[in-house]
């Protein structure tokens, strides 16, 4: 193989791992018109420099996926962000593990709440606009890494119920000084992007169809019990069968009648 063919396959390798990688950083698990549409939370930051998309859709209702996401935060303080236990203590040196179960002491955020997102509080989230079930927009500027001075960010966590399904959409957006630090930065801000959320979009999937799950079979239990009991029944208590007109079980063999004295 002569220099120009492996020039030119090198070229062209490269440029197809740029756009991998470019492609990863901005967006993965939506479409062209779901990483264009307006989303809560688009209009704080004005003309961002970096945007990103991402998306599951949840075998499970708004319902039941809301308080997964409403409770977030540093797992010191909240339940976490249910990134995996390793790459929280590879990433960020965080010992604390993130929840595996509702916290009904987190259920409640308002406009202005500060949602922590380090051990001593300096870093944090505040809570620019919630919508039960629906939206959750978080905005930080203390999000720095250098060489930037300056960021402003935001994070919104969005639901769109789909029958009885649930799209849980996550979208970034982010400017920042100054901007010759996206050349340093871009590649593993973006691919950390691509990292950390879909953990938690895949996080978030597990925990609440495994909770819906249970709540169905509790349900289903609650059911079934009420009927036992209407028809006279506790639970637990094995039905009692029927019997024929002789006192013999319908079904059953019965006894062979005596045989006659000789």
């Amino acid at each position: 193989m002569t220099r120009r063919p492996q020039a030119t396959l090198l070229a062209g390798g490269a440029a197809l791992g740029v756009a991998t990688v470019r492609h990863l950083s901005r967006r993965s698990g939506v479409g062209d018109a779901e990483a264009r549409r307006r989303l809560p939370g688009d209009d704080l930051v004005g003309r961002p420099l970096w945007v990103s998309t991402r998306g599951i859709t949840i075998g499970a209702p708004p319902s039941a996926v809301w308080p997964w996401i409403v409770q977030m935060g540093y797992p010191a303080y909240r339940a976490g962000w249910y990134t995996p236990y390793w790459l929280d203590r590879l990433q960020w040196g965080i010992t604390d593990r993130s929840s595996d179960e509702i916290r009904e002491d987190l259920q409640s955020v308002s406009v202005g709440d500060r949602i922590p997102d380090s051990l001593d509080r300096s870093v944090f989230f505040t809570v620019e606009a919630v919508e039960r079930e629906r939206a959750l927009v978080l905005r930080s500027t203390k999000h720095l890494l250098r060489p930037m001075r300056s960021i402003d960010f935001t994070w919104a966590f969005i639901l769109e119920p789909i029958d009885d399904r649930t799209r849980f959409v996550i979208r970034a957006r982010a400017r920042y000084a100054p901007r010759w630090s996206w050349l340093i930065l871009g590649v593993p801000y973006g691919l950390g992007d691509w990292l950390n959320t879909t953990n938690i979009l895949h996080a978030v999937k597990q925990r609440a169809e495994r909770h819906a799950a249970a709540a169905h079979r509790l349900t289903g239990d609650v059911h079934a019990e009420g009927r036992m009991r209407s028809a006279g029944r506790t639970p637990g208590q094995r039905p009692t069968r029927r019997r024929g007109a002789a006192g013999v079980c319908p079904g059953s063999r019965s006894s062979p009648p005596p045989r006659p004295p000789i």
